[in-house]
């Protein structure tokens, strides 16, 4: 019946879907997704997709991984 979660968190797993996933992690939360993510990855932006849908969100940098120098922390309050 109710198959919702408080928390839903990826990392380093969106970047190699289709980001219309990214609405299924938003149902399926209750409170707030994390999404640990480099960005761009391939010329495909999650920032940028999350901007056209109207998704409200903020971002901090992932830290301590230099593969990861462009990655970002991103947090959806739903």
């Amino acid at each position: 019946p109710d198959k919702t979660f408080d928390l839903v968190v990826s990392n380093g797993v969106m970047m190699y879907l289709p980001f219309d996933l990214i609405k299924h992690l938003i149902r399926v939360a209750k409170k707030v997704v994390i999404m640990s993510e480099r960005d761009p990855y391939k010329n495909r932006s999650i920032k940028q997709y999350l901007l056209e849908q109207h998704i409200s969100f903020t971002t901090m940098p992932v830290l301590g991984r230099d593969s990861w120098k462009d990655g970002l922390i991103y947090q959806i309050m739903v």
